[in-house]
């Protein structure tokens, strides 16, 4: 009697690479999803609002992220463009390989480290000085990506405190507070030139019990259900959106002026302004 025909067995190959990249997405969406609150929360801080007085929605965060995650993917690249760079000039040699061929191995050393010493030292000048000799605390997020950068290598490098992370735990150590820290420097940069600009660039509409009121803002934010206005006089304040009539955005004299007018002075037409010398 032949043997009956067994039925073919699929390869089961590809689900764990399904399930990892299941869980990748899920990963990616959740940190996408943290990174924009942080950015919401530190552009309401910087207003001196909180998430108290402005009602927001999961939908308004995923939105956020359409703000900051161009600026962070522009900055990603130019750092892989320096990275790649710098290979190709060094002839993809190591750090010590540059140093051992150079023919002045401490000099080059020492070179080589007075750049990321320079590059600290710069750093913390700037903290201080935008910290302590402005209103502003954008300085800060520079100095708690420094403090952390510098803490979490000590700690992940130290031969018994980084005995206990995996590589991947160790790297999400290091990233994941920098990360939150960098991203919400853009909230907190974007609530600071709303509440800081001086001339208005929106009109709006706002109902009111007598009618429409019209207001000049220099900045406006939609939320859910709430939008954040600020108005020449660095008056903030929190509207209903079904109060919103109209926006419309007021020209500015510079908006068909020529970059290298805007830039440098040169070559202005005659009815627009030149950059004042500071």
């Amino acid at each position: 009697m032949a043997d009956e025909p067994t039925a073919a067995v699929l390869p089961m190959k590809a689900l764990p690479s399904l399930e990892a990249a299941g869980k990748l997405i899920g990963v990616i969406g959740v940190a996408l999803l943290i990174l924009s609150v942080a950015h919401d929360y530190f552009f309401l801080i910087a207003l001196h609002l909180s998430f108290n007085e402005v009602a927001t929605t999961i939908s308004d965060h995923v939105r956020s992220a359409i703000v900051w995650l161009p600026k962070v993917a522009l900055f990603m690249f130019a750092m892989l463009v320096y990275e790649l760079l710098m290979r190709r000039v060094e002839g993809g040699r190591t750090e010590q390989e540059l140093i051992d061929t150079s023919p002045t191995p401490r000099f080059t050393k020492w070179f080589r480290f007075s750049a990321n010493a320079a590059f600290v030292v710069l750093a913390v000048l700037i903290v201080l000085t935008t910290t302590l000799l402005t209103a502003s605390l954008h300085g800060l997020f520079l100095g708690f990506m420094l403090l952390w950068g510098f803490l979490s290598f000590s700690v992940v490098q130290h031969p018994r405190m980084g005995a206990g992370f995996t590589a991947t735990g160790a790297r999400a150590f290091i990233i994941v507070p920098l990360a939150v820290a960098y991203v919400g420097s853009f909230g907190y940069g974007g609530g600071e030139r709303m509440l800081t600009a001086k001339t208005p660039e929106w009109d709006v509409g706002i109902k009111t019990e007598n009618g429409t009121e019209h207001r000049q803002l220099t900045g406006i934010r939609t939320f859910g259900t709430t939008v954040v206005t600020v108005d020449t006089g660095q008056r903030v304040s929190v509207v209903p959106s079904e109060r919103i009539q109209t926006v419309t955005r007021i020209p500015q004299p510079d908006d068909r002026t020529p970059n290298l007018c805007r830039w440098f002075g040169v070559l202005c037409p005659s009815n627009a302004s030149k950059p004042s010398n500071p």
